[in-house]
């Protein structure tokens, strides 16, 4: 009697980091091949990845519904990526009606997972009082574990908090802290937010030369931009 013996798939390390890595270096019609081998070998992050190609269009033609739909295989297998993105398509409305509620949901399910930027997210949702009642010491809670887990902007968005004096007492020293950890961490916003402090000469030394680097190193970020 032949007995059929169903082995596991092992799924290849290397492709995973191949699939990360050619998105790092914006190789992205290779990566798009390792993304989808990752994915289709149930890999949550390779899912996630390839949704977030598809939702910026590199690589590819942008599709908001294949995002969807692969960000919502991703978020299924726990990958907390894969629900922070799939949180922002409800925020924003791409592929999908907008719906603040579930954007929170989904946000907040990554977050709790150890992800930055669904930290961050959850926390502009109480900062705007988006479906939500605005909460600046939600947000401030939010943004500082978003920051924590090493998230540019999560960073950037508690120092403004901090600039505007917004759920907190206004410390433009401890915004230039985060400003300047945000920036270190490559992310425009905090260069953008650093150099304006040195720009208009709050809590620090006012320095054209200082603000000028800044936000050169903001543009060659691409702030603003996409």
């Amino acid at each position: 009697m032949l007995i059929l013996v169903m082995l596991p798939v092992t799924v290849n390390a290397d492709i995973i980091e191949e699939c990360s890595g050619l998105i790092d270096k914006k190789e992205y019609s290779s990566a798009l091949t390792h993304c989808q081998t990752a994915c289709d070998q149930g890999v949550g992050r390779g899912c996630s990845n390839l949704g977030i190609l598809y939702h910026e269009g590199h690589g590819v033609e942008r599709d908001y519904s294949q995002a969807k739909a692969l960000l919502e295989k991703a978020c299924s297998m726990e990958d907390a990526r894969g629900c922070a993105w799939l949180g922002r398509l409800y925020g924003e409305g791409h592929g999908v009606e907008r719906d603040y509620n579930q954007a929170k949901n989904l946000n907040e399910k990554a977050c709790n997972m150890g992800d930055g930027m669904g930290c961050r997210a959850s926390g502009v949702i109480y900062a705007q009082g988006r479906g939500v009642k605005q909460d600046y010491g939600q947000a401030k809670t939010l943004f500082e574990k978003a920051c924590k887990l090493e998230d540019g902007w999560g960073c950037g968005s508690l120092g403004m908090l901090y600039e505007v004096g917004q759920g907190v007492k206004q410390d433009y020293s401890q915004a230039k802290t985060l400003y300047e950890k945000a920036c270190n961490l490559e992310e425009g916003l905090g260069c953008v937010s650093l150099g304006n402090l040195y720009n208009g000469g709050h809590g620090v030394k006012q320095d054209y030369g200082q603000a000028k680097t800044l936000y050169e190193k903001a543009c060659n970020l691409e702030e603003g931009l996409g």
